[in-house]
């Protein structure tokens, strides 16, 4: 980078001295996401003498790491170094980690950071470099102002999203009931089971050569998932005793043939290469993935009408975790009257609109 001298130094001809024929350069990453760590270095060679380098972030960052440096001390914002390290034959340089401290609601801010070079009180060199941060942002842009519910028909709950930005994002989506949180515990184990239970343990080889065809799942997988549905079969849940009993049975009658452990696990892997295919089918957008199996509102209805409040969580990578998203939706009740109802809404990702950030570190960004 070529030296740049304020107004001072050019009446200061001693400093202009200290000038002659050094080279300063500087590199900072491209890009990194909110709280993500930023490294830069500062080089140089040629003479250029200084009493200290001061380094300056904004407000809403921090300094965490200086490297190749002795004497030194950060306090707040400011960064203050008296001696940098020298070894033979490597270049003259200092670097330094910064981070932003929180999250930004620009989806993309470009940020300065200011190294100083003092002599006598006076700088004889400055470099500005820009901390280019962006972030995801998740919307839904259509969903049900009503659900109205029908004894026998199955009702999903549709969603249109649009995600927009950069980075890889996961998605959660719970309810509340009447202040109740309702949606689904330990789901992805659970659709196993009901789907188990409907389908029957019977492995069909064909179908089992085109899933694998589509996608692969490692097998310590599926005996981690094989385990955990024995354990539940030893002690189910109160909530899902009824299919579980339908299960047992089903294993009663093929465990003369085989071990149970041995049915499960060839069913099992069956279930869950299709599951993994419905959510690739459902949610075609390669950095944006659920973070359950299965994303359903499972509640109790003891009244005609219910105002259900759906909540969507997302966070990047970094597990930084972005405004929810909240919506009310009420629930009408067609079904039998006077009496509980339980219900089960699936919560259907309907179409994405996906706009990321592509070529971002071409990307202009105004300073903030």
């Amino acid at each position: 980078m070529q030296a740049c001298r304020n107004k001072k130094a050019r009446k200061n001809p001693n400093i202009n001295n200290l000038l002659s024929h050094s080279v300063v350069e500087s590199h900072i990453v491209a890009w990194a996401l909110p709280k993500e760590e930023i490294p830069f270095r500062v080089t140089w060679s040629g003479p250029l003498e200084f009493d200290r380098i001061e380094v300056e972030v904004p407000d809403d960052m921090e300094i965490k790491e200086l490297v190749n440096v002795g004497r030194h001390k950060i306090i707040g914002k400011i960064a203050e170094i008296y001696e940098v390290k020298q070894a033979k034959d490597v270049p003259n340089y200092f670097g330094s980690v910064v981070s932003s401290k929180g999250i930004y609601d620009e989806l993309k801010v470009s940020k300065p950071i200011h190294v100083r070079f003092y002599k006598l009180s006076e700088i004889v060199h400055q470099v500005q470099l820009e901390a280019r941060i962006f972030r995801p942002l998740l919307e839904v842009i259509e969903a049900p102002d009503k659900i109205v519910l029908v004894e026998g028909k199955r009702q999903e709950l549709p969603l249109i999203m649009r995600y927009i930005g950069f980075g890889d994002i996961k998605i959660a989506i719970e309810g509340t009931l009447r202040g109740r949180l309702v949606t689904r515990g330990r789901s992805f184990i659970y659709e196993l089971l009901k789907r188990l239970a409907k389908v029957g343990l019977i492995v069909d080889e064909n179908t089992r050569k085109e899933l694998r065809d589509r996608v692969s799942i490692s097998p310590e997988f599926v005996k981690k998932t094989t385990q955990e549905i024995l354990g539940i079969l030893q002690q189910p849940p109160e909530e899902i005793e009824e299919m579980v009993q339908e299960l047992r049975k089903m294993l009663a009658e093929e465990s003369v043939k085989q071990a149970i452990e041995e049915i499960l696990y060839a069913r099992v892997e069956d279930m869950v290469l299709s599951m993994v295919i419905d959510l690739l089918d459902r949610h075609p957008v390669d950095n944006v993935r659920l973070a359950y199996g299965e994303t359903a509102v499972e509640a109790v209805l003891q009244a005609p009408v219910e105002t259900l409040e759906l909540h969507v969580h997302y966070s990047d990578v970094l597990n930084n975790l972005y405004p929810e998203i909240s919506m009310p939706i009420r629930i009408e009740s067609k079904m039998s009257p006077g009496k509980e109802a339980m219900i089960e809404i699936p919560i259907k990702i309907q179409r994405w609109e996906h706009e990321p950030f592509l070529n971002v570190k071409e990307m202009p960004i105004g300073t903030s």
